[in-house]
């Protein structure tokens, strides 16, 4: 921010007001350039989350597959549902965000949404853990 030095003389001389008009024009910017890295971090975190959310995905499947019939696998059908429907939220959510999309009201609503799917899906896979050790190799 460069400052005239006759503006700082005096608080007599009006255009002393323009200096916090000024400043908070500077603010706003700073914060504007702040918001678009912050934007673009998330993009980026996004499109790592999908192929992370992808990789877990394979073990997740193997560990599904070998469960034997009854309510803990019903467990894990409903946890593998409620991720792969976060999954595509994502990807519908970064499609959203490619670029510079000028509105982020429904990008931000996918987020919220996919962000309670997540609690759901976490609770249901430390059920999974906790209750019938599912993933876990028992101690010697």
């Amino acid at each position: 921010m460069h400052l005239r030095r006759k503006q700082l003389r005096s608080l007599s001389n009006p255009d002393a007001f323009s200096v916090p008009s000024k400043a908070s024009s500077h603010g706003r910017t700073a914060l504007t350039r702040f918001s678009n890295v912050w934007s673009q971090l998330a993009y980026y975190t996004m499109l790592a989350g999908i192929l992370g959310a992808l990789a877990a995905a394979i073990p997740g499947l193997i560990d599904l597959v070998s469960l034997p019939s009854g309510p803990i696998k019903k467990t894990g059908l409903t946890h593998m549902g409620i991720n792969l429907t976060v999954v595509a939220i994502y990807v519908v959510n970064a499609w959203l965000r490619h670029g510079t999309p000028q509105d982020l009201k429904v990008p931000m609503i996918l987020s919220l949404v996919t962000i309670g799917l997540l609690l759901v899906s976490g609770w249901l896979g430390g059920k999974m853990v906790f209750e019938a050790g599912v993933g876990v190799t028992p101690a010697p």
